[in-house]
């Protein structure tokens, strides 16, 4: 899932898709990468009739839909513990208190408090990586595995 909810997450679909001359965008999978493709939930492709007798063009019309990002970004955060489900807070005091300090902080505060998260998160992974250290399922406080 996480590399799978990643390319949902952050598709483009100009990823999918390029200009044609006139500048209509026109679905284009030529140099789509499998990432990319993943992010693809559904493509329907309609050909029909326009028009009579000798001046009738056949019309292929094609459509891409891509999977719903905020869901998808939604269970990465969940993942990675950045989003806590009320049971958990209800169960955890330190959450609790976590919570109310940031209810309480301005969004300048916020963002820099973010940032700090961010720096310890990225020296936390630095030391495991250095030092081989299990990293933590930030919900369930078990091992993350394959990491």
């Amino acid at each position: 899932m996480p590399l799978f909810g990643l390319a949902i997450g952050f598709a483009n679909i100009a990823d999918l898709t390029t200009l044609d001359d006139d500048g209509h965008r026109v679905i284009n999978l030529d140099n789509a990468t499998r990432d990319q493709l993943a992010a693809e939930q559904e493509m329907t492709v309609d050909y029909y009739t326009e028009g009579k007798g000798k001046d009738a063009l056949r019309v292929k019309r094609a459509k891409v839909k891509l999977h719903p990002k905020v869901a998808a970004l939604e269970k990465l955060a969940r993942m990675f513990g950045w989003i806590m489900d009320g049971r958990y807070l209800q169960q955890d005091d330190e959450l609790v208190k976590i919570t109310a300090r940031l209810a309480k902080m301005t969004p300048e505060q916020r963002r820099q408090d973010a940032e700090d998260v961010i720096r310890r998160a990225k020296e936390r992974l630095a030391e495991a990586a250095r030092e081989e250290l299990p990293l933590i399922d930030g919900q369930t406080g078990e091992a993350i595995k394959g990491v």
